[in-house]
């Protein structure tokens, strides 16, 4: 007895929910303790499935025309407080707000875009396209394979981007790293640190204007590049300035104690 009591404390309450809608759906899903998964599907259906460790938690759904809305209820004086994870199945144009107080959110597919939002936890966005804001307190904020408009930022974790291309990123963390790889640089991308180092590297064919500012950090950029650095007399800061090729793109960006590093592979 006391053991099935024991191992009751972790028994999953499961269930789905599925929503008919139309061409440009809207999917508002807020969250608490748990983590948030999305996949990309058939046109036409929104799909949720979730978990509860605590029946004492409410899941609550409601719909206005395309615009789908899920709130999470944890009773202050539940005992077990456990958590809700979500999976996600949505139309490809679905336009998302996303967002939990403890646990991950990730995402693919996603084509028009959103925002997504954790206090502990990190965010992942792959195969995306559209205008995003992805944020996190303590954790990560991850995007591969983007296209659109981004602002992204977390205040302790970091931010890392892949195969960006076409696109306007705004990448901001207070004492984290940000890093771009794999871009085209055809586009306009900013970054601002206070602790954290800025770390690019593009391929040699890229194309872009550059200017970045660091108070006490190093600069590293490629070599040949029509770049130069200047030094302040009385103080350890430091401005690069210049372009590399015909200077398509734009990337600026400053760091106070961080250093920056321009890589050409």
């Amino acid at each position: 007895m006391i053991l099935f009591m024991l191992c009751s404390q972790f028994l999953l309450s499961q269930d789905q929910k599925q929503f008919e809608v139309g061409a440009l759906p809207h999917l508002d899903l807020s969250n608490i303790a748990g983590d948030i998964e999305v996949t990309i599907g058939e046109p036409g259906a929104i799909m949720i499935r979730y978990e509860k460790e605590d029946d004492d938690v409410k899941v609550d759904f409601s719909q206005s025309g395309d615009r789908v809305t899920v709130r999470v209820d944890m009773p202050r004086r539940s005992h077990n407080k456990g958590g809700v994870s979500f999976k996600v199945t949505l139309p490809p144009e679905t336009e998302v707000e996303l967002k939990s107080i403890s646990g991950h959110i990730t995402a693919k597919g996603l084509a028009r875009g959103g925002e997504l939002e954790t206090v502990s936890g990190n965010v992942r966005l792959d195969d995306s396209q559209g205008e995003f804001e992805a944020s996190s307190v303590s954790g990560d904020v991850v995007v591969r394979k983007a296209r659109g408009q981004y602002r992204l930022g977390s205040v302790s974790g970091s931010v890392m981007v892949e195969e960006m291309d076409h696109s306007t990123l705004k990448a901001e963390s207070v004492s984290g790293h940000l890093t771009l790889s794999s871009a085209t640089l055809d586009g306009e991308y900013r970054f601002e640190t206070t602790s954290g180092n800025i770390s690019i590297s593009h391929s040699r064919d890229a194309s872009y204007r550059v200017r970045f500012d660091t108070f006490s950090g190093n600069v590293d950029y490629p070599e040949g590049a029509n770049m130069s650095l200047k030094k302040e007399q009385y103080t350890p800061s430091k401005s690069l300035k210049g372009s590399y090729h015909d200077g398509k793109g734009s990337i600026e960006g400053e760091t106070l104690s961080g250093s920056i590093r321009i890589v050409a592979r």
